[in-house]
């Protein structure tokens, strides 16, 4: 093993690529055979070598499986151990992409104890252009920056250095906003740089650097004091107003899809809030659902979903949308079939999170099931014929069906769902034959609304006792097939 080590360190610059893949395969057969001796390798004059050669494209994947053999034997047992780290970080990146793999499997275990210079080296790490370096980088960071770190004058200006690459920005803002949410302490330190995220969100004219802020923002809603700043700094009232001027300015129209989905996301955690004071963005889901904007009707699906997944916001939905949320329910159903394909999916989504139960909550709620029941009765009429949802079951398309079924299942939790399963004539048959659906996740799907039906007071014994069957068979029972013998005369 010494000896090669020993060849491939004294390779020089100019060496036939055929005789450094040589022997760096014959290095890689050497380290399966053996691995204790891995730890020979990572030293300064190995990797030094390995530079020279992993940008070569013929050997750079065998590189990559050296360092990845050894480092995979290489514990982290202290700050000391992280000298070894530091010297690949300061690499090339397919070298930084190997360890930074490594520091994401042993993170939980070196948190305690990852020194200064190494945080500042993956820092600077994040203005990688390789995938797999500058975003990997950004979970590890927000882990391994401790508040004793926080308060060192040399990691806060590296974290908050200014740059002109927006994704190397939104990546910087992203490592502060998950540092913020740890705890208060850990926000104030770094709210200096939250601030220069919110200038720019609010000020800027970079559209782009906007929507991916907005999505970052939202995260520090994830606590009370981050959504209380958020609202003491006005940016809450700022983005509303960008809404209403919608017609005024036309950068707002391209900022509208991250609007939608901010408001969205943070009225699922702070409902009364957001319901209460924001009714603009109401307005504008109803308009783009009802008039048909395709070019938002992704975000207003995904949004109206939210909007109406908890109990508190079925509630508020009711209470200050009523009409208006039924009628924009039964006009995504109305349409459907006119949507293409990823549309269908998200509007099955946002019709299942409107039925579905909360999932903090153990029991139906009875005041739940009642608005349910009215939304019901405004998709399907008084009848609950649900025809045209068996049809899209029956849909050829896996996704859909699957999407579909989840949406039944939704309702089948309660007594009115199961009441318009058991009255739509050919429902229940389908749903037991076995031969519908070859997916796994859709024989789930349709085996956990048998279950749901199982346990049902509305159908007769016989079909109770159908539906004990099946479960009794599982998920996967095959019906044999019968064979006819014909005996030769």
């Amino acid at each position: 093993m010494q000896e090669i080590i020993n060849r491939i360190n004294n390779l020089s610059l100019e060496s036939n690529e055929e005789e450094v893949e040589e022997l760096l395969s014959e290095l890689k057969k050497s380290l399966i055979q053996n691995p204790d001796v891995s730890k020979s390798i990572l030293n300064a004059n190995f990797i030094n070598s390995i530079e020279n050669w992993i940008q070569l494209d013929n050997v750079v994947l065998i590189c990559q499986d050296i360092l990845d053999i050894s480092l995979s034997h290489f514990k982290i047992t202290d700050s000391d151990s992280f000298g070894t780290i530091e010297l690949l970080l300061k690499s090339s990146p397919p070298i930084k992409e190997i360890v930074i793999r490594k520091l994401q499997h042993d993170y939980q275990a070196v948190s305690a104890f990852v020194p200064k210079s190494t945080i500042l080296l993956l820092i600077k790490c994040l203005n990688s252009e390789n995938v797999n370096v500058g975003p990997a980088t950004i979970n590890l960071l927000i882990e391994f920056l401790r508040e004793d770190l926080l308060n060192d004058g040399d990691v806060i200006h590296q974290l908050s250095m200014d740059t002109s690459k927006t994704e190397v920005k939104c990546r910087m803002y992203e490592v502060c906003v998950g540092i913020g949410i740890k705890n208060f302490k850990s926000f104030e330190k770094i709210q200096f740089i939250i601030e220069k995220c919110l200038t720019e969100l609010t000020s800027g004219s970079d559209v782009l650097l906007q929507l991916n802020l907005l999505e970052i923002l939202q995260n520090l809603c994830l606590r009370d004091y981050g959504f209380a700043y958020l609202e003491n700094k006005n940016v809450m009232q700022n983005l509303a107003r960008k809404i209403e001027s919608i017609n005024e300015d036309p950068l707002s129209t391209l900022l509208l899809p991250g609007l939608m989905k901010f408001f969205g996301g943070v009225a699922a955690l702070y409902p009364q809030k957001i319901f209460q004071r924001y009714s603009t963005l109401f307005d504008l889901l109803f308009h783009c659902i009802l008039e048909n904007h395709l070019s938002l009707i992704y975000s207003a699906l995904d949004t109206l979903g939210y909007l109406s997944k908890s109990d508190d916001c079925k509630k508020l939905m009711d209470k200050d949308f009523g009409n208006k949320f039924v009628q924009a329910l039964a006009h995504i159903y109305q349409k459907f079939p006119n949507y293409p394909n990823d549309v269908k999916l998200r509007a099955l989504a946002c019709l299942n999170n409107a039925f579905a139960l909360d999932e903090e909550e153990e029991m139906i709620n009875n005041q739940i099931s009642s608005i349910c029941e009215k939304w019901c009765i405004g998709i399907f009429g008084n009848s609950k014929d649900f025809s045209s949802l068996l049809n899209i079951c029956k849909t050829p398309f896996d996704d859909l069906s699957t999407a579909a079924f989840q949406l039944v299942k939704s309702l089948a939790v309660y007594s009115f769902g199961q009441e318009g399963i058991a009255k739509t004539g050919g429902f229940v048959e389908f749903l037991l034959d076995r031969k519908n659906g070859s997916c796994f996740e859709l024989k789930q799907k349709k085996f956990e609304v048998i279950e749901l039906l199982a346990r049902s007071s509305v159908f007769d014994a016989t079909s109770i006792a159908k539906f004990c069957k099946y479960l009794r068979e599982g998920i996967n029972y095959v019906e044999p097939m019968s064979e006819v013998c014909l005996e030769s005369s």
